[in-house]
């Protein structure tokens, strides 16, 4: 065994050791790495100073290799993986953090303004903002717990969408258009364009951008003969005004939307094993059943709204800068879902089964809705620059954070007869369905000191202090799957949560970093639904969970920047994880949340590059990741040692960039890429139920490819991805399917198509 880790290791490691490459560089005209500038600790520095590990993709490089969203760009990230159950609903996971409960542990942030569900007490894990990256100036995205700086979920870490701001002094417009064909399915194209309109030169601007993108859907429905049923389309809009009136005040409004919709999932069938018990698994139960297929009874529509609007203000006090954010975001996700074919014991669905006993055939299809409303407020001092204590310097932080949360939540089953629309909930076999509304409020004071003991050596300190309460209510509406009730609440559940972070940074010279880094991190608790009936064994209240971080990293330019080297190791230690399981009670079975086990995630992630001359460039990114289980959780399912969810050991992704000089102004440009997932296991379940728990994933290999030509002004490029066609698993379930198969959901099969772009 250890040989053949050691073997892989070197199999993916030893491109990185000679490429020598960071995907977060970029080259300058000489052949070397020049900097990008990112704003992880809120304040702005270079991505090659920042005592932690931060990885930064630039607009351009976004473009240029076709990333529309992050279920494209998470390969360039070391230790980043998406496991997407529909187009709508996907986790993010950093650095292993993932046991499939219901709380998200990865925060998102729009520039300044943070967008993601805080509380526990919904599909809050589930529900992304994955925004589309066109007319980006970069993301970021930072490992390991964020909690002193940005609070509540951060504790795996934070996604950071960075925009474009106006420009007050230019006038400057695109536009981009794209076609493109995807593998046993459909073609489709895109439209994408913005404008830059200064309004008060030096004072006002304005900048707009616009998005309307076609998907392809390759995914046909013989149930309900329909073709390419899983195809939709996305459109976005954002409008940004930046206001200087004075030299020392700005002012920065932003109002955004995007919507998104297909006509089915992007899950296919497999042989699974719905009609064995987890322990008589079929060898060939990841295999299609039928090719690029999902018989369903219904469409299973996916719609997803995500809006935004904040206001952002700077004044410089001289000794200070006094900064406000006042933001308001939505996120809306609904679906619609077969699920006739969910099993009620191995080989026996409930449609099935319910249907037997009225001597009729019937269809079980679920509407679920999620939506969060989100306001909060921060204000926050900075020093100014070149502050001094004792004749040190000292660069500091401090202020305030409030958020409010209102989250409506609501799942309807009702049984149909699949040849006709009408409900058969007048003959008394209606399935039920739940509507739950919560708040979730956070208050919080946050502050961050960084003193230089030298000129080449500071230490960090920071440290948040916050307390959360989740008043939750719901409404139970009677049926055959759930039992009625009268309205509950509210439950109310309080919470006190401290965070801190120490990183130490030592500059060995000025291209040289040494750091280290502990930090934790949190995920609020919150109450679960009484019911009747409920057993002393039912949980009340489940509490946060919590991480510590202990990292410690090194960064060096070698050859006058031409190479470029970034390594972090880390050990996460996680604790009270919050879980989801079933409890039995004499009115059915509930989903509740608990805390059981810990968990260990440890590991080593790389950048590294190589510009050996002048257009030429190398990188990979990849990481090592070993998270486990360190105790049993029955109520999981899991044992001490059994690694976590859709986390794959190893993952690397290289890529080989040329640009060279074609004719009169235009410049030609390819690029390569491989990527590689290593073997991952499915989400845990508890024993006694139909679904099959941790089953082992294949590993996979993508390749995509990008050629084309450029000036100042136009860009044409042909692209493809996933060229070998692969199939890779993102997502498992060994039941679900029609006539007793499994779904899983694959990577996008290979495309291929054009994109025609112009600047002025």
């Amino acid at each position: 065994m250890g040989n053949r880790i050691i073997g892989k290791g070197v199999l993916l490691g030893g491109v990185a050791l000679l490429a020598l490459s960071v995907q977060t560089a970029k080259a300058d005209d000489q052949g070397q790495i020049s900097e990008i500038i990112v704003t992880a600790n809120k304040h702005a520095e270079k991505l090659h100073d920042v005592a932690q590990e931060v990885s930064a993709i630039t607009g351009a490089d976004l473009a240029q290799r076709g990333e529309t969203d992050f279920r494209d760009f998470a390969a360039e990230v070391p230790g980043f993986q998406i496991e997407e159950n529909s187009p709508v609903f996907e986790r993010e996971i950093l650095r292993g953090q993932n046991s499939g409960g219901a709380g998200a542990t990865v925060a998102t942030v729009i520039d300044d303004m943070p967008l993601s569900f805080s509380g526990s007490d919904s599909d809050a894990a589930l529900t992304s903002t994955n925004l589309d990256t066109y007319d980006l100036q970069r993301i970021e995205v930072l490992k390991g717990p964020q909690g002193t700086l940005y609070g509540a979920t951060a504790e795996g870490g934070v996604v950071k969408y960075v925009t474009n701001p106006p420009n007050l002094t230019e006038y400057h417009a695109g536009i981009e258009a794209s076609g493109y064909n995807v593998a046993h399915g459909d073609d489709s194209g895109s439209v994408k364009g913005f404008a830059n309109i200064p309004l008060v030169d030096g004072m006002a601007a304005l900048r707009v951008t616009g998005i309307e993108e076609g998907i392809a859907g390759y995914i046909d429905n013989p149930l309900l003969n329909e073709k390419d049923a899983n195809g939709g389309s996305k459109t976005a809009g954002r409008a940004s005004l930046l206001l200087v009136p004075t030299e020392d005040l700005s002012i920065r409004l932003t109002a955004s939307q995007q919507f998104t919709h297909t006509g089915d999932l992007n899950e296919v069938e497999t042989v699974g094993a719905g009609n064995f018990p987890a322990s008589a698994a079929p060898a060939n139960q990841l295999s299609l059943a039928n090719g690029y297929v999902n018989n369903a009874n219904y469409q299973q529509t996916q719609d997803s709204r995500i809006g935004f609007y904040y206001a952002d203000i700077d004044y410089d006090l001289g000794w200070s800068t006094l900064t406000s954010v006042t933001s308001y975001g939505t996120v809306k996700a609904s679906f619609v879902d077969d699920q006739s074919n969910l099993n009620a014991a191995p080989g026996l669905s409930y449609a099935d089964y319910l249907g037997g006993a009225l001597g009729t055939t019937l269809g079980l299809r679920q509407t679920q809705l999620e939506e969060m409303s989100k306001e909060s407020q921060e204000v926050r001092l900075s020093s100014a620059p070149g502050s001094q204590l004792f004749g040190n310097e000292l660069d500091w932080i401090v202020g305030g954070f409030a958020t409010r949360e209102d989250v409506n939540f609501s799942q309807n089953f009702d049984f149909t007869a699949p040849a006709s629309p009408v409900t058969l909930t007048s003959l008394g076999i209606g399935a039920g369905g739940t509507i739950q509304t919560s708040r979730y409020e956070e208050w919080a004071g946050f502050g961050q000191v960084d003193y230089f003991i030298l000129p080449t050596l500071d230490v960090a300190a920071g440290l948040r202090v916050s307390a959360s309460q989740t008043r939750l209510n719901a409404d139970f509406n009677g049926g055959v799957l759930i039992s009625p009730s009268a309205p509950i609440g509210p439950i109310i559940s309080d919470e006190h949560s401290n965070t801190w972070s120490v990183a130490p940074r030592w500059h060995l010279s000025d291209d040289t970093l040494l750091y280290g880094r502990i930090a934790t991190g949190y995920r609020p608790g919150g109450p679960n639904l009484a019911i009747p009936d409920q057993p002393a064994s039912y949980p009340k209240n489940y509490g946060s969970d919590s991480t510590y971080n202990y990292e410690v990293g090194a960064k060096t330019y070698l050859f006058d920047k031409a190479v470029d080297i970034d390594v972090a190791l880390y050990d996460i230690q996680w604790s009270h994880i919050q879980i989801e399981t079933v409890v039995d009670t004499s009115t059915g079975p509930y989903t509740v949340t608990g805390n059981a086990g810990s968990a260990t995630s440890r590991g080593v992630e790389w950048s590294l590059g190589w510009n050996p001359l002048s257009g030429l460039r190398f990188s990979d990114a990849g990481a090592y990741t070993d998270a486990h289980l360190s105790a049993d959780a029955p109520g999981l399912g899991g044992n001490d040692g059994d690694f976590l969810p859709y986390v794959p050991r190893w993952s690397n992704n290289v890529n080989a960039d040329y640009d060279w000089q074609a004719f009169d102004d235009f410049s030609g440009f390819a690029g390569v890429g491989w990527t590689y997932s290593g073997t991952r296991y499915t989400d845990f379940s508890p024993a006694g139920t139909t679904t099959e728990s941790h089953v082992k994933l294949p590993a996979y290999n993508q390749f995509n490819l990008q050629l084309g030509l450029k000036n100042k002004t136009y860009t044409v490029e042909l692209f493809g991805r996933n060229l070998g066609d692969e199939k890779g698993i993102s997502y498992y379930q060994n039941m679900g399917g029609y006539n007793q198969t499994g779904l899983m959901t694959l990577i996008q099969p290979r495309t291929v198509g054009l994109r025609l772009a112009a600047t002025y």
